[in-house]
């Protein structure tokens, strides 16, 4: 079974239907599982996307939760190897930055046969490593 990993981005969206990204990221996760594909996310985009729950409060970071756990999305955790090919990303990739890096790195490591992002320029770089999916630009 091929893995597609999710940037926070295409999650984020997922999660809230009044973001611009919504319908195409909706569209894009529900044809990855229904071509067989198994859903991760980093470790990191289950920081990132908990960020503005958290700063809104304890209710909106248990409804987000709730809302990740009832998809069927595995956590990849940040482990040595991909820290190490994040760390590889970002020095030979000019201008790559950390959050960037470890997304790619956790989709290699993982290998990951696509990455769905709505960020370009993160599409532009990980598609030379693996299939990249811009959901929207």
């Amino acid at each position: 079974m091929s893995t597609t990993l999710v940037d926070s981005g295409v999650l984020i969206a997922l999660l809230d239907d009044t973001d611009i990204h919504h319908a195409a990221s909706s569209s894009a996760i529900v044809s990855a599982l229904r071509q067989g594909h198994s859903l991760a996310i980093a470790a990191t985009t289950l920081a990132e996307i908990l960020v503005r729950p958290y700063s809104v409060g304890d209710q909106a970071v248990s409804r987000c939760l709730n809302a990740i756990d009832r998809l069927p999305i595995v956590v990849i955790d940040l482990d040595r190897a991909i820290s190490m090919k994040a760390a590889e990303l970002r020095a030979t990739i000019p201008g790559m930055r950390l959050p960037d890096a470890t997304i790619v790195a956790t989709a290699v490591v993982s290998s990951a046969s696509a990455l769905l992002t709505t960020d370009a320029k993160l599409a532009r770089i990980s598609t030379s490593l693996l299939g990249t999916i811009l959901v929207a630009e």
